[in-house]
């Protein structure tokens, strides 16, 4: 384990070479099968593609580096990733921003309740 004091930083704006369009990035708003089937929501960052010379349309520039999955805690939701997801799809980082049942987005279950943990825990499988 890595002392904190120690701890390695990243600072995005450091990769070399990125060629990825920086305005008008929004996520696309999306639902997942939750582990009794209910309809949950989540937010997909996907990298922005660049339309290439002479091409008839948006092309990406480089392939995907990677996918995350934001899981938030018990008392906060998706939108506290919004920048850190906005950068990392600027990097070519595919990010999925999930809402738990009962949380951020998912306003159609009580807020933080679910009947036992293991509904939770089944969710994210």
């Amino acid at each position: 384990m890595v002392p904190v004091s120690r701890a390695p930083t990243i600072c995005l704006d450091s990769f070399r070479g990125l060629r990825y369009r920086r305005a008008g990035m929004e996520p696309t708003d999306a639902t997942y099968a939750g582990a009794d089937g209910t309809p949950l929501v989540m937010r997909i960052w996907r990298p922005p593609a660049l339309a290439g010379p002479g091409a008839p349309g948006p092309v990406p520039t480089r392939p995907l580096r990677a996918a995350l999955v934001y899981l938030h805690g018990i008392q906060s939701h998706s939108g506290w990733y919004e920048a850190s997801s906005r950068r990392l799809a600027e990097s070519g980082v595919t990010v999925f921003q999930i809402e738990r049942r009962g949380s951020g987005a998912d306003a159609a279950h009580e807020r933080g309740h679910v009947d036992r943990a293991e509904t939770w825990k089944g969710e994210f499988r």
